[in-house]
């Protein structure tokens, strides 16, 4: 434990909360993106795949649902990581996971939004292991 540093001479800095406020935003940007777009995927969901053999219609309702509900939990892990807590942040980490599955699924189907949701969701897993990360006794 270390004694709070003097800042002006009349009394003790205050602590200062060190919150991953932009994991937070990357993590619900990411799953806010993902929602609209499994969201828009529910309505047209017929896709085309033509081979030698024929040509085969691809229905993906189903795999756009799941994608919304993967999307409406990393939101809402995205909200419980800006309450700052350790505990929030590895819940952030699994719900970033587990939507970089689910995009990987659905990237054949929609390649750019998937891969700006897995960059996003790499950033924000990126900044949450910096934050679970002990800091320095300094």
């Amino acid at each position: 434990m270390s004694t709070p540093r003097v800042t002006d001479g009349v009394g003790p800095a205050p602590a200062v909360t060190r919150r991953p406020l932009l994991a937070a935003g990357l993590l619900a940007g990411a799953g806010l993106l993902d929602l609209l777009g499994a969201l828009a995927a529910t309505g047209h969901d017929a896709f085309m795949l033509a081979t030698r053999r024929g040509v085969y219609e691809i229905d993906i309702t189903g795999w756009a649902w799941s994608q919304a509900g993967v999307s409406a939990a990393t939101v809402l892990a995205a909200l419980l990581v800006l309450t700052g807590r350790r505990w929030a942040a590895l819940v952030g980490l699994v719900a970033a996971a587990v939507a970089i599955a689910a995009d990987l699924v659905i990237f054949p189907f929609a390649p750019w939004r998937a891969a700006l949701a897995i960059g996003l969701n790499i950033a924000a897993i990126r900044l949450l292991l910096a934050y679970r990360r002990p800091r320095s006794p300094n």
